[in-house]
């Protein structure tokens, strides 16, 4: 039976992923980020292990990085701190990088982020010898259903993938059906699209994308 994972990204407390964990949600998103910039959906190293560590087993917990802002061994840090089933490496992560990643955490798997109007999407092919899924993001600043190119070419790369498709950036509970029934990925990220307030997830909201995504995979899939 076919049915879209549902990611929930920007975990920033302890309730929100429990409550999260009792839901149909697959996997809890934890933004890592060494720095002294306050984000809001960002976690303390030491918040987001307390987090995972208690996280039942069936949810699949994965550490996002930003090379922009944290070195690799501070990237290696995290992970070993951390103990995630997965990392998302969010700008930049060159080959070689991510072979010191693998050599280090053999069993964690890895995401990296693509963005669709970039040129690094050349860099597909080339990655998914080494990675385990692809992140397909609006580019910079927009989401991936502002414009109908940038679907089309999140639909491609999903056809021709031999690894799984996540798509991101600008998700919410009006357009992630859109979403699922051009582009067809094996995933879908949401943060703010789910949220009230910044770094405080709305359980409503979840609940309703749930059921959204449920009834457009029935749809697509025919799933009874």
């Amino acid at each position: 039976m076919r049915r879209t994972k549902i990611k929930i990204c920007g975990i920033t407390n302890e309730e929100d992923a429990f409550k999260l964990s009792q839901m149909a949600v697959d996997v809890l998103g934890f933004i890592v980020i060494i720095t002294a910039r306050r984000r809001p959906f960002k976690i303390t190293l030491k918040k987001a292990s307390k987090i995972i560590a208690k996280l039942p087993p069936f949810i699949t917990s994965v550490v996002g990085v930003h090379r922009k802002y944290n070195s690799l061994e501070e990237v290696i840090n995290i992970l070993r701190e951390t103990s995630p089933d997965a990392v998302q490496l969010q700008f930049g992560g060159t080959l070689g990088e991510i072979k010191k990643i693998k050599q280090a955490f053999p069993t964690i798997k890895i995401i990296k982020t693509f963005f669709v109007g970039g040129s690094d999407l050349k860099e597909i092919k080339r990655f998914s010898e080494i990675i385990d899924m692809i992140l397909i993001h609006g580019e910079r600043g927009e989401e991936i259903t502002s414009k109908e190119e940038y679907l089309k070419t999140a639909r491609e790369i999903v056809k021709n993938s031999l690894k799984p498709v996540m798509i991101a950036g600008g998700l919410d509970l009006s357009n992630v059906a859109l979403v699922i029934e051009k582009v067809r990925p094996y995933a879908v990220d949401l943060i703010s699209g789910v949220e009230t307030v910044p770094g405080k997830k709305d359980f409503v909201k979840v609940d309703k994308l749930i059921k959204v995504v449920g009834k457009v995979d029935k749809k697509v899939y025919r799933v009874s």
